[in-house]
């Protein structure tokens, strides 16, 4: 973390190789790779920077996992593929820290490029 007198913190030791995004929300923060990889993962931290969960962005996109996370509901983070934010995927919150979290698909008609 980069403070305002300009010293790098080191705020918690996930153990994770490379660079990262930090998404906060009220319910957990969430790690992204801001690499391209086609192995993507996102990580998943309570309050307490503490791992609660990990789940594995299993479908094709065009942008590193950075850029996969468009919004957030009550029960869910919305996911796209791409940089035209179109909402594609979802992560339930209920099933993090079960061991059960994966990405589901949004049951969409056809769009219109």
């Amino acid at each position: 973390m980069i403070c305002a007198d300009q010293i790098e913190t080191v705020m918690a030791d996930t153990g994770l190789e490379g660079d990262y995004y930090l998404f906060c929300f009220p319910d957990c923060m969430v790690l992204a790779s801001k690499e391209d990889r086609e192995d993507d993962i996102l990580y998943f931290y309570d309050w307490a920077f503490q791992l609660v969960d990990q789940v594995q962005i299993d479908y094709p996109h065009e942008v590193p996992a950075q850029f996969l996370i468009v919004a957030e509901t009550v029960d869910r983070l919305i996911l796209t593929d791409s940089f035209r934010n179109v909402p594609k995927y979802y992560i339930e919150k209920s099933e993090l820290g079960t061991g059960g979290a994966k990405v589901h698909a949004f049951q969409l008609p056809e769009l219109v490029e």
